[in-house]
């Protein structure tokens, strides 16, 4: 899953979340599925690292703006109460905050945001919620007949949605693969 960001929002829900244009959507009215079943991972999304951070994730975000967005309300409602109602912890972390999220992942976070329509905030949220909550249960092992790394994942995430965000991603620095996964 590829980090998530965007600006400040105004009102927040459990069920809702306000978009930059003021718009509300709601998770039960949004089109796109939020629960289906899995499904075979087929896209794959370049990451030029020799980009500037903030659009380094653009295609990927404007791909998956849709599932995004249908997930994101769903990840909002499942944080502790406290946390819903002091969303500024997010707002600020992904803000003008210094010395909390370290760049160059503060900028790709407001960098997916924004081409989302989701607030940074939000887009945080999902990320941390990602690798807090369950992730994907993985094996990293090392070939040392030719030094090559190997990591596997059965994607057995429990977050609905989240199979409409999965992708493989080439990480390259002008033009060459440096990672694939």
């Amino acid at each position: 899953l590829f980090p998530l960001a965007f600006l400040i929002v105004a009102t927040l829900r459990a069920s809702a979340f306000s978009f930059r244009n003021g718009s509300h959507v709601s998770a039960s009215l949004h089109p796109g599925n939020i629960t289906g079943p899995s499904k075979p991972v087929n896209d794959t999304i370049v990451i030029e690292l020799s980009e500037a951070p903030r659009r380094r994730w653009k295609q990927a975000a404007a791909r998956y703006k849709a599932p995004l967005q249908a997930l994101i309300p769903y990840l909002v409602g499942q944080l502790p109460d406290f946390l819903q109602k002091n969303l500024r912890i997010f707002e600020d972390l992904v803000g003008d905050a210094t010395g909390v999220l370290p760049e160059p992942y503060k900028d790709e976070i407001r960098g997916i945001a924004e081409v989302a329509e989701v607030p940074a905030a939000f887009i945080l949220v999902a990320n941390l919620y990602y690798e807090l909550h369950s992730g994907c249960t993985g094996v990293i092992a090392v070939d040392f007949s030719t030094n090559a790394t190997i990591h596997g994942r059965n994607l057995d995430y429990n977050i609905p949605g989240l199979q409409n965000l999965t992708a493989n991603v080439e990480f390259r620095s002008n033009g060459t693969l440096l990672a694939r996964g």
